[in-house]
């Protein structure tokens, strides 16, 4: 239990940091990405880690659309990883890891 409720928290914090400077629709993928993306944990990282985490972020939110984020699955993820090369595919999956951690 303890942990459903601090994702409930890590999403409401997404959400009221998301709906001041996000143009996505609430509760969707691409909100959680720009609220990670304005997050201090994704700020305080490198350049380079920022520029790699970013492409990733936007390939997401292009092909999520307007996607709820309550609907997401492992499969879901799974799927998005499956045609990329290796190093790609890390590279999205610590984005994937990253938004979702964030909220």
């Amino acid at each position: 239990m303890p942990f459903l409720a601090a994702c409930a928290a890590a999403l409401a914090v997404a959400v009221a940091v998301a709906e001041v400077k996000s143009k996505a629709a609430p509760g969707t993928i691409a909100q959680m990405i720009e609220g990670y993306l304005f997050s201090r944990d994704h700020l305080d990282r490198s350049d380079s880690y920022r520029r790699t985490i970013r492409r990733h972020a936007e390939a997401i939110k292009e092909q999520a659309e307007d996607a709820l984020a309550a609907h997401l699955t492992p499969q879901d993820i799974a799927d998005d990883l499956e045609p990329l090369a290796l190093n790609a595919a890390a590279d999205r999956l610590k984005t994937w890891r990253a938004i979702c951690a964030h909220g």
